[in-house]
């Protein structure tokens, strides 16, 4: 099936929430997606405009000293190097908000459903943590 495009959208911020999430190992993760295009697909069945959109997962962790270690020198490669599950408890997952320029409102939420831990460190020294996730979107129509 094909994708429908109408058209793409400007957008501004309109509200921006990090989501944050405690791990198991103590380290406290900070994620949000960052749409970098948004487009419009069409109407859904109650005549509300509906949207996808491209865009970036970033994500941070603030670590204690006793889980930093040598910072690594090479890549993350899933074959060469093992990583982890990590259990994780949401603390925070907001809505986040953008105003489109067809006047209306767009909800994008990011869930995280797993974390996984690299035996690596970044420049920092600080655990590499791996996120997979789902996006989902809601529309707040003006009328």
């Amino acid at each position: 099936m094909e994708l429908k495009i109408e058209e793409e959208l400007e957008f501004d911020f309109y509200k921006f929430n990090w989501n944050v999430y405690m791990l198991e190992d103590g380290a406290i993760l900070k994620a949000i997606y960052l749409p970098t295009k948004i487009f419009k697909t069409g109407v859904d069945s109650f005549n509300v405009p509906t949207y996808i959109t491209a865009g970036i997962v970033t994500v941070t962790a603030i670590v204690d000293k006793e889980l930093k270690g040598k910072p690594s020198q090479e890549p993350f490669d899933s074959k060469k190097h093992k990583s982890i599950l990590v259990n994780f408890e949401p603390q925070d997952e907001r809505w986040n908000l953008f105003s489109l320029s067809d006047g209306n409102l767009l909800k994008i939420k990011l869930i995280v459903s797993s974390i996984r831990k690299a035996e690596m460190y970044n420049t920092f020294g600080e655990p590499i943590y791996y996120v997979s996730h789902n996006i989902s979107y809601a529309t707040i129509k003006e009328d």
